[in-house]
This record gives structure tokens, C-alpha cells and sequence, in this order.
């Protein structure tokens, strides 16, 4: 995905999270461990949170602000 506005990073930001949570949660499956188990999970969740958290505030942004370029320095 190539970035170029601030709508781009948040949205590939959202993304990121989101198949880190899936990620986690499938691991946390396949794992025999308990522990192990319980501490993928927790990411999982604090991933998917965190995804809900990008894309509440992506919802709420200004558009203006959204469509603004990125630039790299």
C-alpha cells in the first residue's frame, strides 16, 4: 500500500493492527501451551483494541486533515 495522504497512514495504521490481531488470535489456537495461549490471546485483544481505537478516530477525523499528503522527511 503506498501512502501519501494522512488518511493512507492511519487507514494502513488500522490495517496493521488488524491482521496483527488475527494473527495472534490464530497462533493462540494452534499453541499447546496454556501460558503461551493466554498471553497470545491477550495481545490479540490489545491489537484488536487498538484497531477499534484507529478506526474510531479515522470515523471522527477532520476530512480535510485526512486528505492532507504525507511527506517524508
Amino acid at each position: 500500500m503506498e501512502v501519501r495522504t494522512f488518511g493512507d497512514l492511519i487507514d494502513w495504521t488500522r490495517q496493521l493492527h488488524e491482521h496483527l490481531a488475527s494473527c495472534l488470535a490464530h497462533c493462540a489456537t494452534e499453541h499447546e501451551e496454556e501460558r503461551a495461549q493466554m498471553l497470545l490471546n491477550y495481545l490479540a485483544a490489545h491489537e484488536a483494541e487498538m484497531q477499534r481505537v484507529v478506526a474510531r478516530f479515522e470515523q471522527q477525523a477532520d476530512t480535510k486533515a485526512l486528505k492532507h499528503m504525507y511527506m517524508t522527511i
